[in-house]
């Protein structure tokens, strides 16, 4: 049976992978579904600097 790997998928992995780090890459590959939490997602938008990019993220 196949089975889903599923993730929660911290804001320090998603910047690096945002960033294009290689690594971060083949880590998000590696499940079928990630998730990623409310905090994580307000860390990332603060993150971005101009409303532009945060755009961008959307």
């Amino acid at each position: 049976m196949d089975r889903a790997i599923r993730a929660i998928i911290d804001s320090d992995v998603l910047i690096d992978y945002l960033g294009g780090l290689e690594k971060a890459k083949r880590e998000l590959a590696r499940y079928t579904k990630s998730e990623i939490s409310i905090i994580s997602w307000m860390e990332i938008m603060t993150g971005a600097a101009t409303p532009r990019r945060r755009e961008g993220l959307r």
